[in-house]
């Protein structure tokens, strides 16, 4: 499942409101073992796990050492030297950043370049000493005591870079950006760091949360509904209650009786979506309400109304069976008739 190519772990110096911060580098990578694979994959999980992640891209201009170094690793043969070399020009360059940031603190800095399920990652995790990650800095390099007490629910902060989807952008305009951080926002000395760019806006997570819950087949929606619109019109309507906010761990967990379905869901077809955003309901709305405009006719048509007793479509035709529908068209021609 998992496949780590090269780790290692760096520590910052730094506690809250003091502008002293002190760097200690490991001078090789970390060995490979059991707990590193144990380590990798809690953090990598801990991105579709934390309600907090958020999905971007690098931004065009202004690139940071930690963006050109990165690069260049991608672009040369992604050897152990160039991995410790993007490691620590890039964590030099953090030092810098967070000295006027007063309520920063420092901690473990954990990167990895790994594989995980086939896919390419490289990943930068902030770890602190509260997290169970103890460490000792033994000839020259840091390395972890233990795993007992590995209890990763939340990064502190966190890069994930889907290498992947990065180097098909010409065919995929997917983000491949995801950041973590403990707080609502991204933090935005983090953010700058890693060169990152403006995060997913509400219509863009609305359209990827109806790609996902369109793709749901059939069989896979909840037994008590007996067809996909009605369970889209629940889910709408859901929705609408929640004051238009979606948490995809609640929805999920109400209807699929797992909280991970749909983030799991999305994972498994690529699509990219933050785990809560605020809907926009007038694009939500096409799950349950067919808008066209065609021969000079505008309609707006419920999708539960569609090929029933109600609307029917046959042989390239639409019918509409309502007496009351057509008696409205009919007053208002006479009303105009008569005007």
């Amino acid at each position: 499942m998992i496949e780590i190519h090269h780790y290692v772990i760096h520590e910052l110096e730094k506690q809250a409101t003091s502008m002293d911060v002190n760097e200690k580098l490991s001078q090789g990578l970390a060995e490979i073992n059991g707990f590193a694979f144990a380590l990798v994959e809690k953090m990598h999980v801990a991105f579709k796990e934390d309600s907090s992640t958020k999905n971007t891209k690098f931004t065009d201009t202004n690139e940071s050492p930690f963006q050109n170094t990165l690069k260049s690793y991608l672009q040369n043969e992604c050897t152990s030297d160039d991995f410790l070399k993007f490691s620590k020009d890039s964590l030099i360059d953090l030092k810098n950043r967070i000295k006027g940031e007063s309520l920063s603190v420092g901690g473990f800095y954990v990167f990895a370049d790994y594989k995980f399920n086939e896919k390419k990652y490289i990943l930068v995790g902030l770890l602190r000493k509260e997290d169970g990650f103890d460490t000792e800095f033994k000839n020259g390099v840091f390395v972890v005591k233990g795993i007992k007490n590995l209890n990763i629910n939340k990064l502190a902060m966190g890069f994930r870079f889907n290498v992947d989807i990065y180097d098909n952008q010409i065919d995929d305009d997917r983000n491949y950006i995801a950041l973590i951080t403990t707080g609502k926002t991204i933090s935005k000395y983090f953010r700058d760091w890693v060169s990152a760019k403006g995060l997913i806006n509400n219509d863009a997570n609305t359209k990827a949360f109806i790609e996902i819950i369109t793709s749901i087949k059939k069989e896979e929606i909840p037994k008590r509904f007996n067809s996909k619109i009605e369970f889209w019109t629940s889910l709408y309507t859901f929705i609408e209650e929640s004051d238009k906010y979606v948490k995809l761990e609640i929805v999920s967990a109400m209807y699929f009786d797992d909280k991970f379905f749909l983030i799991s869901f999305a994972n498994e077809k690529g699509i990219v979506i933050d785990n809560e955003f605020s809907c926009d309901m007038n694009r939500l709305k096409s799950l349950i309400e067919i808008r066209v405009k065609a021969d000079g006719i505008d309609l707006k048509i419920p999708r539960n109304k569609i090929n029933n007793e109600d609307i029917s479509i046959d042989n390239g035709s639409v019918t509409i069976h309502s007496q009351e529908f057509a008696e409205e068209i009919l007053q208002e021609l006479i009303l105009f008739q008569n005007g």
